[in-house]
């Protein structure tokens, strides 16, 4: 009538009460009361009176009841409207919270419906703002980082974090197949890279949530336990499979946890894309693609890292050249594959002796440099001697013929070597490699400072 509720109230109810005062006479008539005393004037006025003072009553009574409690709603949702606004324009929702944005609810009637569904809505905007803020932080924080192993292990620690996880594990498919790229609580972790599980996933692309195989084991603090959900998050760039994230957890996951995956996966498929992409790359600048062991510029800038390292800590550190004898005579006769094949066979031979912190570089053509952190000046020398000894015992088959060759070996150290730059420390390596050659071939010699006579 008005489209002022409380206006509308009062009309209704002073139009409620006029009707009330007018039909009350005739209600008494009804009632038997003497006509005379009911239907006169004075008593008219009365009844009018009495309905119409009733209506005021009734309003003012539901005016005072109800409107205050619709005033402390539009004032709680005014207050929320302006800190959500805040929160957006500073995108920080940290002041928006259950106690400051939610109004309060204390009637279990249609007020207290009104309040309980704003609050709805404004924990699904919370919600749904969180969710956004994780799915930015994810994509940012993996954007800029080109490391296999960086993006990996923090892309699995934001994961476990935004979804509440217990544990998990990324797999990468890399040459052919699925290989741990990073781990945080999972046990036999090498296994489940072989499960059926995986495999499937990676190829539907699907997100699957698992009943609990038996193989996943979740580190507790002090013991071991299984884990009630398991889900396997498939990633993929331009629908090329790149790998499987598993998350576990030991209660059950959000209900947020699956649409947040769904909305950071493809963004961890462009950045893991992007990595592989990276680590190719380098391997292609860095490793000699015959004998798979580092190139000459890539290797000689290790062994200046390596070296400074060692002169810093003041630990000791080994280099070795090793040349192959007679190589020449071997492509000659045999032709150059044979000769790549014995190229490659060395270095594998050479790449099996040695630690896993060891470098070894292609130095050039059919020699090779051996870069020993950390190795005394009397183990150099016996590296040098096993890695001559398992040449020598090497055969490599070609054509219905065994070929066999032998290697020359110079090494020197530091610091028993005075030098000052890994060049100089080189050079004392050739001049015992030439040494070496020239005492017959097939030996190992130590680098030995000449001594002058007076």
């Amino acid at each position: 009538m008005t489209k002022k509720v409380f206006a509308d109230l009062a009309i209704w109810m002073l139009g409620f009460g006029i009707v009330v005062g007018i039909i009350f006479p005739f209600l008494l008539l009804m009632l038997e009361f003497p006509e005379a005393e009911v239907i006169r004037p004075g008593f008219f006025a009365i009844t009018l009176a009495a309905g119409v003072l009733l209506a005021m009553v009734n309003y003012l009574l539901v005016y005072g009841v109800v409107q205050p409690r619709l005033n402390l709603l539009v004032e709680h949702m005014q207050s929320t409207e302006g800190m959500i606004h805040n929160a957006t324009r500073q995108q920080s929702w940290g002041h928006c919270d259950a106690k400051s944005c939610f109004v309060p609810q204390d009637s279990d009637d249609e007020i207290g419906a009104t309040a309980a569904a704003f609050n709805q809505l404004v924990a699904e905007l919370m919600r749904s703002r969180k969710l956004d803020n994780a799915a930015s932080e994810f994509s940012h924080a993996l954007s800029s980082k080109l490391d296999l192993d960086e993006l990996n292990q923090h892309a699995l620690d934001l994961l476990i974090e935004h979804t509440e996880a217990a544990a998990g594990a990324v797999f990468v498919e890399m040459q052919g197949e699925l290989q741990v790229a990073a781990n945080r609580g999972l046990e036999r972790v090498e296994s489940i890279a072989q499960s059926n599980h995986l495999l499937n996933a990676l190829n539907s692309g699907e997100i699957r949530q698992l009943d609990l195989p038996k193989e996943v084991m979740v580190e507790g603090v002090l013991t071991s336990f299984r884990p009630s959900q398991i889900l396997l998050i498939p990633v993929s760039f331009k629908q090329q499979s790149q790998g499987v994230v598993v998350l576990a957890t030991g209660t059950a996951f959000p209900r947020d946890a699956l649409w947040l995956l769904g909305l950071v996966r493809q963004g961890y498929g462009l950045a893991l894309n992007n990595a592989l992409t990276h680590s190719q790359l380098q391997h292609i600048a860095a490793i000699d693609p015959l004998t798979d062991v580092y190139n000459r510029r890539f290797g000689l800038a290790r062994l200046h890292e390596e070296f400074g390292r060692s002169r810093r800590s003041g630990s000791p550190f080994g280099l070795c050249i090793f040349d192959i004898d007679h190589f020449k005579s071997v492509n000659d006769t045999y032709g150059h594959l044979s000769g790549d094949k014995v190229l490659a066979g060395v270095a594998e031979q050479a790449r099996e002796a040695l630690r896993s912190e060891d470098i070894l570089i292609r130095y050039g053509g059919e020699e090779f440099l051996m870069v020993l952190p950390g190795a005394a000046t009397s183990q150099v020398a016996e590296v040098g001697e096993r890695i001559r000894k398992r040449i020598e015992e090497m055969r490599v088959e070609n054509n219905g013929t065994s070929l066999s060759v032998t290697v020359s070996v110079g090494c020197s150290a530091y610091p028993d070597d005075q030098v000052e730059d890994e060049q100089t420390l080189i050079g004392h390596a050739d001049e015992a490699l030439y040494q070496a050659k020239a005492g017959g071939r097939n030996r190992v010699v130590r680098y030995r400072p000449a001594t002058s006579s007076e």
